[in-house]
């Protein structure tokens, strides 16, 4: 997955910095959007879905539920 995951990752971080060398702060300001809901997509999603899915775990992590 992190091999998969690394050339979109790459480019996107690339293209803030270049966006950031050229100060275009709008393209620098979408691409940070971009790039913040990549990682959402890759680390935050996955854990989240993985709790739904075993309610065993989710139980414990929060009793009130």
């Amino acid at each position: 997955m992190v091999l998969i995951a690394t050339p979109p990752v790459l480019r996107v971080a690339l293209g803030i910095a270049s966006f950031a060398m050229e100060r275009d702060w709008l393209y620098v300001f979408i691409t940070v959007v971009v790039f913040i809901n990549l990682m959402l997509a890759i680390f935050v999603l996955p854990s989240i879905m993985h709790l739904h899915a075993n309610p065993q775990l989710l139980k414990l992590l929060c009793p009130s539920s």
